[in-house]
């Protein structure tokens, strides 16, 4: 259980870490990154500080708009298969 949520927070914090990316790159705001998602800007706030996983909205918005970064974390977020069998 340890290990899976410390693998849950390696990849929310890669995920944060890509969206501030994008918004500094872009020069977007909170609430302007929000719109082209497709999610209100409370709901950004709350998945950048940690409090809130990605939905399916935030999702879509992702892929529509930054494919490469909703590919990766999609990757991250599946469990590995065990070994074996």
């Amino acid at each position: 259980m340890i290990l899976v949520n410390y693998s849950f927070n390696i990849v929310k914090m890669k995920l944060q870490a890509e969206l501030y990316r994008i918004m500094q790159q872009e020069k977007l705001t909170n609430a302007r990154l929000a719109s082209k998602l497709g999610i209100s800007p409370s709901m950004l706030c709350l998945v950048l500080i940690g409090d809130k996983k990605p939905g399916r909205r935030f999702l879509q918005g992702l892929a529509t708009h930054y494919p490469d970064i909703c590919l990766k974390y999609l990757r991250d977020q599946t469990p590995a298969k065990p070994q074996g069998g």
